[in-house]
């Protein structure tokens, strides 16, 4: 794709134009060079929609483009919900290709020094982007665009709530969006209740009901925890907005067995015991807690053995004492030393110090530094039937060599 400076907004429409074909013509050049490696994202005149949707078909049934790179606004005073872009956006909807949208800049001399016109101004950017394709009803009016942004989502993951809050507080937020919210949990108060939950081996079973339209719908999970329910339920509740069928909605869900590194379930012999193995790639406190909780309730009185690789110094640093409590919780704890994902050394940070702080209330509690974890629990597998291995480092490593050895 090409640089943000390459969208070239502000030129007049042909020369526009013009340069798109140009950049697009050595986008393709570049991933002809790299056929194995690179797939090509093109940039389109969004200042001219019909020069727009020309470029846009160029590239993706000439080019062979997977989709379009555009910038967070068009021009300081035309924004990405302009109504004249109907078309453009339903050209995309018809093509279903994806979008990922890149901050075009965001200038102002507050930001001007600490770098903060990229650090802050550029992810503001594309928020501000979002929000306008949000608010302004561009995906009520085409559901099945679709868009990535850049720099991890930039500030749009972490500000849900505030629009949820806003949407509900000010009519002003409502003016072209008409679908109604959705809300749901376990709270009668919401439209979409979880309502008679069950564990029956292994499996959650549940109901949902819909208080406004008095109806109550079955399903199953294999997923385990009160938080997969919440998952769970967001995805019916949108699934059920869309108009697909309750029946479809239960299947779907009954054949998911869920992704990879999340509590994800395997059987291991140890010595021709059988054992659990649970690889979970959660690395903050309430991750973790979560995975016991869900394990507990899963397995009841079933002995638990975590090994836990910590996650970066500064995380341990700032949460060492919510560690502490939480991985208290399981019966037998192994820690491996701090993944430090390019950080470096803490002093007086450790996973050896984790260790000691629980051993005080726990017996057994061991930090392994250069000890090998296979060892350990070839000598100790008759006391627990459930092992986690637990992190987000290398420890997913340690779980292969785990199922092949015992598998």
């Amino acid at each position: 794709s090409c640089a943000p400076r390459q969208f070239y907004y502000s030129t007049e429409p042909s020369l526009g134009h013009e340069s798109s074909q140009a950049v697009n013509d050595g986008i393709h050049k570049a991933v002809k060079e790299n056929s194995t490696t690179h797939v090509g994202l093109g940039t389109v005149p969004l200042q001219d929609t019909d020069l727009a949707i020309k470029e846009l078909k160029r590239c993706v049934n000439e080019l062979g483009f997977k989709g379009l790179q555009i910038g967070a606004r068009i021009k300081e005073d035309e924004e990405l919900s302009a109504e004249r872009l109907y078309p453009f956006w339903e050209a995309v909807q018809e093509l279903n290709v994806p979008m990922l949208i890149h901050p075009s800049s965001f200038s102002s001399p507050r930001l001007s020094k600490y770098h903060m016109m990229n650090i802050i101004g550029n992810p503001l950017d594309t928020t501000v982007g979002v929000h306008y394709l949000i608010f302004g009803g561009v995906l009520e009016k085409f559901p099945n665009l679709k868009f990535v942004l850049s720099h991890v989502g930039a500030f749009t993951s972490h500000y849900f709530a505030r629009m949820d809050h806003a949407y509900d507080a000010r009519p002003d937020f409502r003016e072209d969006i008409h679908r109604k919210q959705l809300t749901f949990g376990f709270s009668s108060k919401n439209r979409f209740q979880i309502v008679n939950i069950k564990l029956i081996n292994g499996i959650q079973k549940f109901q949902l009901a819909d208080n406004t339209n008095k109806k109550n719908y079955k399903f199953s999970t294999h997923l385990s925890g009160k938080h997969n329910l919440y998952n769970v339920a967001a995805a019916i509740c949108v699934a059920i907005e869309e108009n697909i069928s309750i029946k479809n909605i239960a299947k779907g869900l009954n054949d998911f067995e869920g992704v990879g590194r999340r509590f994800e379930l395997s059987k291991i012999y140890l010595a021709d015991q059988p054992h659990v193995l649970i690889d979970d790639y959660g690395h903050h406190p309430a991750e973790i807690l979560s995975t016991i909780l869900a394990t507990k309730e899963k397995f009841p009185r079933k002995k638990i053995c975590m090994i836990f690789e910590p996650h970066r110094y500064t995380r341990t640093q700032q949460l060492f004492d919510d560690f502490v409590k939480v991985l208290s919780k399981v019966d037998f704890l192994l820690l491996l030393d701090i993944y430090p994902a390019s950080e470096k050394p803490i002093k007086g940070i450790s996973s050896k110090k984790i260790a000691f702080q629980i051993s005080k209330n726990h017996k057994n509690a061991h930090y392994l530094g250069s000890q090998d974890p296979i060892d350990w629990l070839q000598n100790n597998h008759q006391d627990f039937s459930i092992l986690i291995t637990q992190g987000a480092g290398t420890i997913s490593k340690l779980n292969n060599e785990i199922k092949k050895k015992w598998q």
